[in-house]
């Protein structure tokens, strides 16, 4: 492929992210129906877990938390048994305060790294001489979901820094906590991030990235909130950020983020 960072959209917050050999599956891998959001097309998982094509032994699969919209754990084990992956992260506990022997996302083998942490502590895991992977814990978007646990990742790739906020909450002290000394070239955030004042405050005055991709964005058919119009009147009133605003509404669709030498 070229150089710089390919984005694909699969469903939802379901992207498949490619550089220099390197590939990613995030939130990418379900299919259980019980929210308004896109699933994962039938077609398109079965390629997934069959592993067909550029899907075959991704490196490495991570997902932001447990909610059904973002990952299944019955089709992630169907792909682990008939592809070889480096590394799998997640969190080790979908809810805050629970032993994780009680409410394990996964007690999969050692493939899977279980992520646990304060808000906003920020943890390194290097995996290459032009590879990281920074995972910190937020809260997850709404009240009723606070104390579901929830991590953001940075993919530290060559010299470029993609962040991948997930269903993370606009809390302006937790982004700086965790991004401290950090320069974010392209961020993904969901519509609700954008559309709010404080997360678009967070992404100008604390990501500060050169391009802003917007996801998690139902497909036209499971569009029942009127998401993908509200990401269309938002990305035209808010055109003159100080950096590109493009979104990700189709499967298959890609975006492709360049590297600055």
């Amino acid at each position: 492929m070229e150089s710089g960072i390919r984005i694909t959209l699969i469903a939802n917050a379901g992207v498949f992210i490619e550089y220099d050999g390197y590939r990613f599956l995030v939130d990418a891998i379900h299919q259980e129906k019980d929210h308004p959001f896109s699933v994962v097309r039938p077609e398109k998982l079965k390629d997934l877990i069959e592993g067909s094509g550029s899907y075959k032994d991704v490196e490495y699969i991570l997902y932001t938390h447990c909610h059904s919209d973002h990952f299944s754990r019955r089709h992630t084990e169907a792909y682990l048994k008939n592809n070889r992956i480096e590394a799998l992260f997640m969190p080790r506990t979908c809810r805050k305060g629970v032993d994780p022997g009680d409410d394990s996302c996964t007690d999969w083998d050692d493939r899977a790294v279980m992520l646990i942490g304060e808000n906003g502590e920020r943890k390194t895991h290097r995996l290459a001489v032009d590879l990281a992977i920074h995972a910190f814990q937020t809260d997850h978007l709404g009240e009723e979901y606070r104390e579901d646990v929830h991590f953001c990742y940075v993919l530290s790739l060559g010299s470029a820094n993609l962040l991948i906020t997930g269903d993370a909450d606009y809390h302006r002290e937790v982004f700086e906590k965790a991004l401290s000394g950090m320069s974010i070239d392209a961020v993904l955030v969901n519509p609700i991030f954008f559309n709010n004042k404080k997360g678009r405050t967070i992404i100008s005055e604390v990501m500060k990235p050169r391009e802003v991709i917007i996801y998690h964005i139902p497909f036209e058919e499971d569009d029942v909130y009127k998401i993908r119009k509200m990401t269309e009147r938002d990305m035209k009133k808010h055109a003159q950020m100080n950096c590109i605003v493009t979104s990700l509404t189709e499967e298959g669709q890609s975006i492709h983020v360049e590297i600055e030498k």
